[in-house]
């Protein structure tokens, strides 16, 4: 799943790359308005569904049909009137005729998006996460491969959207035909109204919360849509690529950290999950953070071409963004597996609101660099807000040398790029070595027994059977 994750991010990065280098700002603007306007309307469609419809199969397959089938109709019904509210929302923030079609054949293909979303349902209550993954996958991979088809013959940006559209659709098909051939028959008329209320209602309070939250990440494209228009959009969206693309490996641990976080019985078995996980979080996000705040122009040039330099501007707000959000979620998803979700939302809305506010006042004069600051502010409140909910709840950490050893690498990364005075391939070389290096170092220094556990699980890896199923 994390691999398949992993791939489909690549793939969707590299069809920003593409889309953004040949529509330039102003284009690709309008395509990053979309991709962030239409999945906040959407996400009243998700309502927690999806929670509620895994859990229900997985505790009896004998429903998959009923309850699949009524979740599957509500779903849609939600999705269909969120997506007709986004078309008749749309003119106020796009002109008409083609760039308008655009942004509509694109809330088009996020829809199909959803519905494939909600396929993975089955995959999951069965536990056959690898066509979930392959589902992602062929969606990302076949958008990117055809928009790269059209974009080679016209810059047209409907054709763009359609490209994009029939990806979604290709794999909106694929996972129909996986679960036609890989699961027991599904009877889509088993749709019963009363088991659909139940899990709409079961799932509300979940849909509600991850509604705020993704609205914190996305209506700050909106509102500069609406103040300053689809070139600082376009720049902004570029920018936004190095928080979006980074943030599946702060859930991916967060919630493999989960179950043993739920069912650690003592303080310092709780305490050392926690840690470990923090450390690793750190250790991912720290060497991006740090190297963006040298680095960044010369890899959005690299990546996008100049016309993008002044996103560069905004990626160090961003990826130090990252970084927080990693902090965020992991208290966050510590809280729920030791038993208490009292306060999350209220974070939430907390965090929504200072980022609409913030987003208001300061996006008319400074456009999309305002954006980047806010959105790092709302992430510190985030991470505070839910950390400092955890503490209070189950205390402080163990405190041990393994979380240090990420910030002392990143230290000797810091001065070696501040020494090296390359801000472009040499000063890149430069601080992938030292950070590499000196994290070694230090955990060899700080964190002996972790490096010795880490060492010996790396050998032995090979010994692992990938198909071993856990009854």
């Amino acid at each position: 799943m994390v691999v398949a994750e992993a791939s489909s991010k690549i793939a969707s990065f590299v069809f920003v790359v593409i889309v953004a280098r040949e529509l330039g700002t102003r284009g690709y603007g309008y395509i990053a308005f979309a991709l962030a306007f239409f999945p906040l309307l959407l996400m009243f469609g998700r309502a927690g569904l999806d929670a509620t419809t895994v859990r229900d199969i997985a505790r009896d397959r004998s429903r998959m049909s009923v309850v699949f089938a009524s979740g599957l109709r509500i779903r849609t019904g939600l999705a269909v009137v969120a997506l007709l509210a986004g078309c008749l929302l749309a003119p106020l923030f796009v002109p008409s005729g083609r760039i308008l079609a655009a942004v509509i054949v694109t809330g088009a293909a996020l829809f199909l998006d959803e519905i494939s979303t909600f396929l993975g349902t089955i995959f999951k209550a069965y536990e056959r996460m690898w066509w979930h993954a392959l589902v992602t996958l062929v969606n990302r991979i076949v958008s990117t491969a055809l928009a790269f088809i059209v974009l080679s013959a016209t810059d047209d940006l409907v054709l763009v959207a359609v490209a994009y559209a029939l990806g979604s659709l290709g794999a909106l098909v694929f996972g129909w035909i996986v679960l036609l051939r890989k699961f027991p028959p599904i009877d889509l008329r088993a749709a019963d109204r009363r088991i659909a209320t139940g899990l709409l209602a079961q799932g509300a309070p979940l849909g509600f919360a991850a509604l705020l939250s993704m609205a914190a990440f996305r209506v700050d494209m909106v509102l500069l849509q609406a103040l300053r228009g689809p070139v600082a959009v376009g720049l902004y969206g570029v920018a936004y690529r190095f928080l979006e693309s980074l943030l599946f490996v702060a859930w991916n641990l967060a919630n493999v950290a989960l179950p043993r976080l739920a069912r650690s019985d003592s303080k310092a078995t709780w305490s050392r999950t926690f840690e470990a996980t923090l450390s690793l979080i750190f250790l991912f996000y720290l060497p991006i953070a740090v190297g963006s705040m040298f680095l960044s122009r010369w890899v959005v040039v690299a990546v996008f071409s100049d016309r993008f330099a002044g996103a560069a501007a905004a990626v160090p707000w961003l990826t130090w963004s990252a970084l927080l959000y990693g902090i965020a979620h992991l208290s966050r998803m510590s809280t729920v597996a030791r038993g208490s979700s009292r306060g999350i939302v209220y974070v939430a809305l907390g965090a929504l609101s200072i980022n609409v506010v913030g987003n208001l006042i300061f996006i008319p004069t400074h456009g999309f660099i305002a954006a980047a600051v806010v959105t790092f502010v709302t992430e510190c409140f985030e991470a505070v807000a839910l950390g400092g909910m955890f503490v209070r709840r189950y205390g402080w950490p163990r405190p041990s040398g393994v979380v240090l050893v990420a910030p002392v690498a990143a230290a000797g990364m810091t001065i070696a790029l501040a020494a090296t005075g390359d801000h472009e391939a040499i000063g890149f070389g430069v601080g992938v070595v030292t950070y590499l290096v000196l994290a070694v170092v230090a955990a060899r220094l700080l964190a002996a027994e972790e490096f010795r556990q880490l060492t010996s699980l790396l050998r032995k890896r090979g010994a692992v059977e990938a198909g071993t199923q856990i009854p």
